[in-house]
């Protein structure tokens, strides 16, 4: 797992280079099992969730990011391991089912992979099935304002160019925990809510037109 140095060095990065507001971390249960299920917007939400987060995160993901760039930090984390194929993805999901009922904290990504349009995805079945049985809630987790930062898919390529801000505002949410849910569309929008939300919290601190418009031409001279 990180070093207390390592955490402190990768945070005043983020916090350089982001502007991070976190909400909802009541939410999170001081122990025992619990289900997060966010949006997938950059290369970086688990950096995100995992500097953000009280408790350590046990994340499903595809086994060649295991092996890739971040092979390191997604087995110091223990991350389950996603591979293609029915079979697989059964062992996957029980793997995931029995972390919780070991009382850790589980995350997924149920779009499948990083959102292209910036929109939420439609989610895949199966990740309700983790929690069946366990007795463990899901907490439903939006990732806002990420879109257009550089590790996201905006302007069609996820690198090599530059913020439109800096430091980047960022916002992570958790949602209020959820219980004997018996379809995905349910977390779905819940997370859906929460970032409309947080937009609507955002509009409500920004600044009128004229007065925007007044500073801009300051700015520009």
């Amino acid at each position: 797992v990180f070093t207390p140095m390592a955490r402190v060095l990768v945070r005043m990065i983020v916090r350089i280079l982001y502007r991070v507001e976190v909400a909802g971390i009541e939410n999170i249960p001081a122990e025992g099992g619990a289900l997060l299920v966010a949006n997938h917007v950059t290369w970086l939400d688990t950096v995100f969730l995992v500097l953000h987060c009280p408790r350590s995160i046990r994340f499903l993901a595809h086994a060649d990011y295991i092996k890739g760039p971040f092979g390191r930090l997604a087995r110091d984390y223990r991350a389950i391991p996603i591979r293609p194929g029915r079979k697989s993805m059964v062992e996957s999901l029980r793997a995931a089912q029995q972390a919780l009922r070991e009382g850790s904290l589980v995350c997924v990504f149920p779009e499948g992979g990083l959102t292209r349009t910036g929109q939420l995805q439609g989610f895949r079945r199966g990740f309700l099935s983790i929690v069946r049985d366990t007795g463990a809630p899901v907490i439903p987790v939006h990732l806002g304002g990420l879109w257009g930062s550089v590790f996201s898919f905006e302007r069609g390529k996820f690198f090599w160019k530059w913020p439109r801000k800096f430091p980047y505002p960022v916002s992570v949410v958790f949602g209020s925990p959820m219980r004997h849910l018996t379809d995905q569309q349910q977390v779905r929008l819940a997370i859906e809510e929460l970032g409309y939300q947080t937009m609507q919290k955002g509009k409500r601190g920004s600044l009128i037109p004229p007065r925007a418009m007044l500073r801009a031409c300051r700015r520009n001279l």
